[in-house]
């Protein structure tokens, strides 16, 4: 979904209609169905801020320079340095909660499935996907993995309501209630750890994502702060997709995850390869000639940009085409993706150091509720 707003008027079927559009696209992408023969390419860049999280001199420029290039002209690069953030143990232990969450009968994962229809049950957007749903990107054949999904954006559009509300009933007398969203579908069966750890895993990416920000707007020639209203409570939102890839062999036309791009404004993904040799993800870079895949690099974080930013830069940083298959015959791929976008409210445009007079802003300033 394209986040900013190109002069179309937003319907309520705004969404469904871009997602349709990129549905379209996807099937011109020409994504090589075996990953095996896409290439690995060492030249995913490697952004370290381990010196600029301990504070050293110099260090932000470094950083800032790095993150230009990689969000300029590749889209995904690899972070490390970031342990204080997001600690080994506790990466550990998400997993550890996935595979937990995974072993379980397929009759209680059906329980929290995802399906629109149980909007008066679970918040829209959140549950478990089977292998072979063909939602998440929606796709003419089901994708190969099985997923459960939480977010906080039921709770914080909920939230930004409640905010307008009382500025109502402040300035006009107007008194109206909005329903809260109704509770995320946490399996009962798992108990308190399994909500803690994973709630304590997202908390330590939004910190991560916190720092990242203000690097990634002075890596576009604005201040430091220039995103600060994105991550504003009661977001920046949050979009947590554990996913665990079985070693099946694909139908011809067929994917883990079908190729997409993401909404958010970054991604950033923590994987258990089904091969100690082989990344089964692979992204599109014109810069690096094409569809590469990424290299191993144990300790490391890998982060794309979304569609959020690339609009957010009047298209000068892309949003990768990106999709996931898993290459090995024998062996699970399991992965950790949390997608991170601007505060329902937050009103973003286009920055200035990306508008100029032969370059015009493409998109009017807009909000991420306007499309949820």
């Amino acid at each position: 979904m394209h986040c900013l707003v190109d002069g179309r008027p937003q319907t309520s079927s705004w969404a469904s209609d871009r997602e349709r559009e990129l549905r379209r696209e996807a099937e011109s992408w020409g994504a090589p169905e075996d990953i095996s023969q896409v290439p690995v390419s060492d030249q995913v860049p490697v952004v370290d801020l381990g010196a600029f999280l301990r504070g050293e001199p110099d260090s932000t420029a470094t950083v800032v320079e790095h993150l230009r290039f990689a969000c300029e002209y590749i889209g995904f690069y690899h972070l490390s340095g970031c342990e204080t953030l997001v600690g080994r143990d506790l990466l550990d232990e998400t997993f550890r909660a996935a595979l937990l969450y995974f072993g379980r009968p397929e009759a209680l994962k059906l329980r929290e499935e995802l399906d629109d229809l149980r909007a008066d049950v679970q918040p829209k957007g959140t549950g478990y996907l089977p292998v072979g749903a063909k939602k998440a990107p929606e796709r003419a054949k089901g994708n190969l993995v099985e997923s459960f999904l939480l977010s906080n954006h039921a709770e914080a559009l909920w939230l930004t309501k409640q905010q307008k509300l009382s500025s109502s009933v402040a300035s006009e007398g107007v008194d109206v209630k909005v329903s809260p969203p109704p509770p995320l579908p946490w399996p009962q069966d798992l108990g308190e750890w399994w909500q803690q750890t994973v709630l304590q895993y997202v908390s330590s990416l939004r910190s991560l994502a916190g720092c990242l920000v203000p690097l990634l707007a002075m890596a576009l020639g604005m201040p430091s702060d220039y995103f600060s209203k994105a991550m504003e409570a009661p977001g920046p939102l949050w979009r947590l997709r554990m996913s665990r890839y079985p070693a099946v062999t694909p139908e011809k036309g067929q994917y883990g995850l079908a190729p997409h791009v993401d909404s958010s404004l970054l991604t950033i993904l923590a994987s258990r390869e089904a091969s100690s040799e082989d990344s089964g993800l692979a992204f599109h870079s014109e810069y690096l000639g094409g569809w590469v895949r990424p290299p191993l690099r144990t300790g490391m974080l890998l982060v794309n940009s979304g569609e959020w930013l690339r609009g957010l830069t009047n298209d000068t940083w892309p949003s990768a085409r990106h999709y996931v298959t898993n290459p090995s015959h024998c062996n699970e791929r399991w992965s950790l993706a949390c997608f991170i976008s601007p505060s329902p409210g937050a009103l973003m445009g286009v920055a200035a150091s990306c508008v100029s007079p032969e370059r015009p802003a493409k998109y009017r300033l807009t909000c991420v509720a306007e499309s949820l």
